[in-house]
């Protein structure tokens, strides 16, 4: 070899030695890295979607059943129907040209009107003071008979997550709003609008593990292999809807329940719905899911009895903040009623 020749190589040798030295030495990861980096992660949440949807409750209602599943627009597009502070001061009215109160009045912080959201404020529906009921039921089964209003399902996914914040599995809840609760107890009972709700544990492949049903102010827990079921691969849970009160049973027939002296009535035997329309909710959306307010004007009369109208899902504890401790709350209970 020329001696050129080995100069010009012994050079780009010593060049690559020292740009070698230069480089970093690669870290090793810390459990917070990894923490960050698993949270930064994008988790492809398709199945739990799908899930929400092919497990969607099948409900069976009482024969003596008079209130159905309405959309939210049902009690704000009502005509008469009224947004009032607690002192009953008008905020808007919904007018006979469907001007005026419609659901995009509920939210927060602020109404279009300009005034403040008060977390008091209440939705008031119309009626006479001759017979109210009568009133409610009129107008409940008109916009039950309409499809801009029937028949509608809002479901929620909360996702459960491990301690390297990926996702673990799910709570697919399903809220179902009516206009009226009529059930009652020597005229107590009954109250302008109505929330109830189901929820369903899936692991991180989606799959069902357990179902807890809202009654009143408790509920009942059911491993999935328990809950009755139906439709295509059985992934429908039957709920039972209690008579008036709209508690859900996974059991027809009667039901004791501690703050229902004399129980509910949940036989099965009135309408059943099926092909309800589902509607995702979240945290913020739609704007409505923020409004504080409550969903009727009714307050409580007795304290054993509840009567007061409802907050709307967001606004319900740890049935929405914390699925898990709310399940784990009502976890005594009878199993599988």
């Amino acid at each position: 070899m020329n001696k050129p020749h080995t100069i010009v190589i012994a050079f780009f040798v010593l060049c690559a030695m020292v740009l070698f030295a230069k480089q970093p030495i690669a870290q090793v990861g810390t459990q917070e890295d990894t923490q960050d980096l698993a949270a930064a992660a994008t988790i492809d949440t398709t199945i739990f979607r799908q899930a929400l949807t092919r497990h969607r409750p099948v409900y069976r209602f009482d024969s003596a059943e008079d209130f159905f599943p309405l959309s939210v627009n049902a009690i704000t597009n009502n005509t008469g129907n009224q947004l009032r502070r607690v002192n009953d001061a008008l905020l808007a009215r919904r007018n006979a040209d469907g001007s005026g109160l419609n659901i995009s009045y509920l939210r927060f912080p602020v109404y279009p009107t300009g005034d403040a959201v008060l977390d008091d404020d209440k939705l008031w529906e119309r009626h006479g003071s001759s017979n109210p009921d009568a009133d409610y039921l009129r107008d409940a089964r008109r916009m039950q008979r309409n499809p801009a209003f029937a028949d509608r399902v809002y479901g929620r996914i909360r996702y459960t997550r491990d301690e390297a914040n990926q996702i673990n599995g799910a709570w697919l809840q399903y809220w179902v709003f009516y206009y009226y609760n009529s059930f009652h107890i020597d005229g107590f009972g009954k109250h302008e609008g109505d929330w109830e709700m189901i929820q369903i544990k899936v692991d991180r492949n989606a799959r069902p593990r357990r179902a807890v049903y809202a009654q009143h102010n408790t509920g009942s827990v059911c491993g999935w292999s328990n809950v009755q079921r139906t439709g295509s691969g059985r992934a429908r849970p039957v709920v039972y809807v209690g008579g008036g009160s709209h508690a859900s049973y996974f059991t027809p027939g009667g039901h004791n329940i501690p703050d229902v002296p004399g129980g509910d009535r949940a036989d099965g035997n009135g309408r059943r719905l099926a092909n309800e329309r589902l509607r995702v909710i979240g945290q913020n959306s739609p704007r409505w899911v923020g409004w504080p307010g409550f969903w009727g004007s009714t307050k409580s009369s007795v304290s054993f009895i509840p009567t007061e109208s409802p907050k709307g899902p967001r606004f319900q504890g740890a049935k929405w903040n914390d699925p898990d401790a709310w399940a784990a709350s009502v976890n005594g209970t009878d199993h599988c009623k």
